[in-house]
């Protein structure tokens, strides 16, 4: 893997805060890293967004001391997401604990009263550590031309030639990100974006690409 440090590309606050991102951390029943996540939140610079802790869990409803773990540090919106969920308007909700829950997250069935441009999404096993964490996803995203941006670790796939990835951390412009399709089968959405061959066409950022949009590592 290869990983390099940012360099700040003085683009000036007023900029930067035009963007109204929403952030979104994924967790599940861990409680050590989001308690560490959202503490280095608190202590983090937020600019023009607000954090969604969607917090998926397994059975009827989420255990109470995960709950109070997450909302100990108010977050702008707790959102508890049961996995194969029917929502209020009778809709099979997605599938899966990521990548489900982030479609969910992007056609607003959660979330209604916040106007976002772009969402910004990481799983909960990814602790900031810089208070400025959000910067360079953001200066990137103050180019119109740019659809998509986030750090990727490439890694080998033994017995195949194809480059397998995993997102680190990474922001999608809404305009982009409510034009991603996805398998009709919803058994397979869990896998379009965590770790897919890097040719795969339901990867975002092949999709994104393929909107003539261009995607920035960070």
């Amino acid at each position: 893997n290869t990983f390099k440090k940012y360099c700040p590309k003085k683009r000036n606050l007023n900029d930067i805060n035009q963007i109204k991102a929403l952030v979104i951390v994924l967790v599940h029943n861990r409680i050590m890293p989001i308690a560490a996540w959202l503490r280095a939140w608190n202590n983090a610079n937020h600019y023009n967004t607000k954090i969604a802790v969607v917090h998926n869990y397994d059975g009827t409803c989420p255990f109470p001391h995960e709950t109070q773990n997450i909302m100990q540090f108010k977050p702008d919106y707790y959102v508890p997401r049961q996995n194969n969920a029917i929502d209020k308007n009778g809709v099979l909700l997605a599938t899966g604990m990521s990548d489900a829950a982030i479609k969910d997250m992007i056609d607003n069935r959660f979330i209604s009263d916040f106007d976002w441009d772009a969402i910004l999404i990481f799983t909960d096993d990814l602790i900031p550590m810089n208070k400025d964490f959000l910067r360079p996803l953001l200066e990137d995203l103050l180019d119109p031309k740019v659809g998509m941006v986030g750090g990727m670790s490439f890694e080998d796939n033994t017995g195949s030639q194809k480059a397998r990835y995993r997102t680190l951390g990474y922001a999608i412009r809404r305009k982009e990100a409510e034009k991603i399709k996805w398998p009709v089968a919803r058994k397979d959405w869990f896998n379009v974006i965590s770790l897919m061959e890097s040719d795969s066409y339901w990867a975002f950022f092949s999709q994104i690409e393929a909107m003539g949009a261009v995607v920035k590592p960070t």
